[in-house]
């Protein structure tokens, strides 16, 4: 999708699934497939929102684990 509109892709996490209630460890897989499969120019995200149940652990792990990430 990048490549069409010449501007960074967002997305990667599906907003009801990993990041919303998984474990440690899910989340770092999911987040970690999510960006191997994502295309340079990308920002990770889950849909626009999240449920206001997330964790806010959750989120933070996702964010440390993506800042974390060389590619």
């Amino acid at each position: 999708m990048a490549h069409l509109f010449g501007r960074p892709f967002m997305g990667g996490l599906e907003r009801l699934g990993i990041i919303s209630k998984g474990a440690p460890e899910q989340i770092q897989a999911a987040v970690n497939a999510a960006l191997a499969a994502a295309p340079d120019r990308f920002i990770l995200g889950a849909d626009c929102t999240v449920p206001p149940q997330t964790s806010w652990d959750n989120l933070r792990l996702a964010i440390q684990i993506a800042h974390e990430t060389q590619r």
